[in-house]
């Protein structure tokens, strides 16, 4: 049962969080935290959003940086390594030298490559192995 929740909450914030930390028993529990967090909030924005979503305007409460500032604190703990810092340059590069040239969308997912430098461990730098559990 626990499998079939958990694998509700695999998403970007949860990866992001759980690969941050190196202890087994951390992960775990940054990963339950974290899922039990996110949803409880997605479902109460999801609620304030149909209630009151057409009465404001995104750009008065900042709601339009909310994303980008998101996905910022995500990547923060990559930069330790210089595999995460090679994704990370590789990423931003290729989003801000196709985006005039391809249609929306495009330049990230063609910057999402960038995630190819973490595949192969680099020799060095402390590898995280874990038991398969998320």
């Amino acid at each position: 049962a626990s499998r079939l929740l958990g694998a509700q909450w695999v998403i970007d914030e949860t990866t992001a969080i759980v690969s941050a930390e190196t202890d087994p028993t951390t992960r775990r529990t940054a990963f339950w935290i974290s899922g039990a967090i996110l949803y409880a909030s997605w479902n109460i924005g999801t609620l304030l959003g149909a209630l009151v979503g057409s009465s404001i305007n995104p750009s008065d409460f900042g709601l339009d940086a909310a994303f980008p500032v998101m996905f910022t604190a995500m990547i923060a703990p990559h930069l330790r390594s210089s595999a995460g810092r090679k994704a990370a340059l590789f990423g931003a590069v290729a989003a801000v030298a196709l985006a005039p040239f391809m249609p929306i969308g495009l330049p990230i997912l063609v910057s999402a490559l960038g995630m190819l430098f973490g595949i192969a461990p680099t020799t060095g730098e402390p590898t995280v192995t874990t038991d398969g559990a998320p």
